[in-house]
């Protein structure tokens, strides 16, 4: 019998390389927070305030994680179509 929603099962199961969404999504993450971090200091803030205020305003990095994995996973459902 022929599956009637292959998308919808892609779209909650966990792809094959996973892990290298995950080191691709930790990688563009990395290089935000150092750009932030770095601008912050540029601008005249001492290395730890830029730390604190980049945290700030990332905020849970494991939440934003999951977002962009999940942004990522429509995406490409969406490319599918």
């Amino acid at each position: 019998m022929r599956d009637r929603f292959p998308r919808l099962k892609r779209a909650f199961a966990q792809p094959e390389d996973d892990r290298t969404i995950i080191e691709e999504i930790d990688a563009e993450l990395a290089s935000h927070l150092e750009d932030s971090i770095n601008q912050l200091i540029k601008d005249g803030m001492s290395r730890r305030e830029a730390l604190e205020e980049t945290s700030r305003r990332f905020g849970d990095l494991v939440e934003y994680r999951r977002r962009m994995q999940r942004q990522r996973r429509l995406g490409e459902l969406a490319d599918e179509e």
